[in-house]
């Protein structure tokens, strides 16, 4: 399947507590979201060697706060059926907090707990904030519900929601509300980001995402002073929702608007969407994205929907020159879906793309350039009446005409059910379409203004042009170490040292990755082994940190592993290790290395790499000879 290479891996996490950690710059309200709850999945053990903390707990809490990077000290905690944080109290059902450090514990098993909070970082929140939210809920039975509202006019930074929800048997809701409306200055540059995670083992997964992005800029010179607008936007939406037996329903409602106008002076420039490398408004959901899209083993139902509109408009008159631009090859609009069930998955992504470029009374021809390229589509699987509904439409004026236009639609569907896809496009000199209905759709059509053009329309092996990779799914495990499927992850291993050399002089292996924790494994010290007594011998850490050389088919050893004295004589020596690296060697005067039975690394060596369930296999290189 062509979209291999983006199918996320991430493994479902069960709460054994009910929680909501409200990171700085958030303020807490007692209504939650509007949206439906109707799905449920089977409850996954926690795995790893990560600590549990009894949220019931004083030292549970405050643990719990430290795992995540939070100082415990002013924090307080909630514990009830209906927990609220912020101005007003929704009256005496309800466990209240005017503190803006909270974390909320709901009693479970009861059809009334409920632990509910709203993020309103803008003017009129219950806590003075930049322009981000962060909310963590956790729950093994209550709802978690979670609302973000960001609204500001020019921006002082980037409008930044991030909601980690995990459930057992409730229900996990978010909504997503940014809008940024900018007037002032010639150079505006916005930027709105929204990740939203959910895994549940019982309850319903729901989320809806609203972008409203709007720039504009008026400028009016008089004289010769030359003038440039530059407008940028950046929308990014990444969706990623778990269920074994219930529903998975998400919804996008993304929206750019730019407008610019200049009138007099020398000359003008106008850029809109021109910078960066990624398309201006992005989004992915990913829905049961951790499973084979052939062969999932989920049995709810999937549904996505997605509409998002780019609407550009420059206009310029009364100047000696102009030079005008929207978009470019690598920006535009991109839509990714990817849904796995055994169940009936629906996917709708919806796009529009609005150029204008508008000239009047400018001495000199004007050089106006348009490119307006979008990408959609994505695997689906695996029930016969899955359907896939894309639709691309784009349209490029400018006034006068303009030979440099250039528009490219890019559609990609695979899907056990049927895919309908339909393309449109149209610039100064003419309008073409391409459609397809059939479980494979691989479309394209691209059309240009330059003379004597002809359209590209292709169905079939198309290729997806100069796409970037989609957004990818949230980090879970940032917020959720312990959750199965987020343990370490290596990255690489380097060697240096002697090559196929010496006793007491063992090379320094480096590991590189994330999830190591802050120390190492329990090991026990391994001076007394089964093949003799050594000393600064390190330690063998049982199945959790061990390495594997093999010099040839019969020619193979190990160091790290078991229990001494029946264990490796050949043990492990850790000088420094880190979440993100650890730094070993195999002991020093006295030790076991190289001593017998070719106990030793060699530069061309296979190996395997064991880091608590973590491997890594490679080929040793980088060791030098004897000095």
């Amino acid at each position: 399947m062509r979209f291999g290479r983006w199918l996320p891996a991430l493994s479902a996490f069960a709460a054994t507590a009910a929680a909501l950690l409200v990171l700085s710059g958030a303020g807490a309200a007692a209504n939650g979201p509007d949206l439906s709850a109707t799905q449920s999945i089977d409850s996954q053990k926690h795995a790893g060697n990560h600590p549990k903390f009894d949220l019931s707990t004083r030292a549970g809490a405050v643990g719990y706060l430290r795992s995540k990077g939070v100082d415990p000290n002013g924090v307080v905690i909630q514990r009830g059926t209906r927990n609220y944080a912020g101005p007003r109290c929704p009256g005496r059902a309800w466990t209240c907090t005017t503190a803006k450090r909270v974390v909320q514990i709901a009693r479970t098993n009861s059809a009334t707990s409920s632990n509910q909070f709203t993020c309103t970082p803008s003017t009129g929140g219950s806590a003075t904030a930049p322009n981000s939210c962060v909310v963590v809920q956790s729950s093994s039975g209550t709802d978690n519900n979670a609302t973000c509202t960001e609204v500001v006019g020019d921006p002082t930074g980037p409008e930044s929601c991030q909601i980690f929800q995990s459930n057992t048997t409730g229900a996990n809701n978010a909504y997503v509300k940014q809008s940024i409306a900018a007037s002032t200055g010639t150079t505006q540059d916005a930027t709105q980001k929204a990740e939203i995670s959910q895994v549940n083992s019982g309850g319903s997964n729901n989320v809806q995402v609203n972008q409203d992005l709007k720039e504009s800029s008026s400028v009016t010179v008089t004289g010769t002073a030359n003038t440039t607008q530059t407008q940028d936007g950046h929308q990014t939406t990444s969706v990623y929702q778990h269920s074994d037996t219930g529903n998975n329903a998400a919804k996008v409602l993304q929206s750019l608007t730019l407008k610019a106008s200049a009138t007099g002076g020398g000359s003008i420039t106008q850029n809109q969407d021109t910078a960066g490398s990624t398309p201006n408004t992005r989004a992915a959901v990913y829905q049961n994205s951790d499973e084979d899209v052939n062969n999932p083993t989920s049995t709810g139902t999937n549904t996505a929907y997605m509409f998002q509109t780019n609407d550009l408009n420059a206009s310029a008159s009364k100047a000696t020159s102009l030079t005008q631009q929207q978009g470019s090859p690598t920006n535009g609009i991109q839509g990714h879906a990817v849904q796995a069930s055994q169940g009936v998955s629906s996917a709708t992504e919806n796009q529009k793309e609005h150029q204008t470029l508008g000239a009047s009374q400018i001495k000199n021809a004007p050089l106006q350039t348009q490119y307006g390229p979008m990408w959609t589509g994505s695997p689906q699987g695996n029930n016969p009446n899955d359907t896939y509904t894309l639709t691309q439409s784009s349209d490029q004026n400018t006034s006068p005409e303009s030979p440099h236009q250039l528009d490219a639609e890019y559609l990609n569907c695979e899907t056990s059910g049927n895919c309908t896809g339909t393309q449109t496009a149209s610039n100064d000199k003419q309008t073409f379409t391409n459609t397809c209905s059939d479980s494979d759709c691989n479309l394209s059509l691209t059309i240009s203004s330059a003379p004597d053009s002809t359209p590209d329309i292709c169905s079939g092996d198309c290729g997806n042009g100069d796409e970037a990779p989609p957004p990818p799914t949230p980090d879970y495990c940032s917020q959720f170490p312990s959750a199965p499927g987020c343990g370490p992850v290596i990255t690489s291993v380097t060697f240096i040292g002697n090559d196929a050399c010496c006793p007491s002089s063992g090379p320094t292996v480096t590991v590189t990755g994330r999830g190591f924790g802050s120390s190492p494994p329990p090991g026990s010290p391994n001076d007394v082994t089964s093949c003799g007594d050594y000393t600064n011998n390190g330690s063998d850490y049982g199945t959790a940190f061990n390495i594997t050389d093999t010099h040839g088919p019969n020619d193979v050893w190990q160091a790290g592993y078991g229990t001494p004295p029946n264990g490796n004589c050949v043990g492990l020596r850790v000088s420094s290790w880190s979440d993100t690296s650890v730094v070993f060697d195999f002991g020093g005067v006295g030790s076991a290395y190289d001593t017998a039975f070719n106990w030793y690394l060699a530069n061309g060596d296979s190996f395997t790499l064991v880091l608590e369930g973590a491997s890594f296999a490679g080929t040793v290189s980088g060791l030098s000879g004897v000095q």
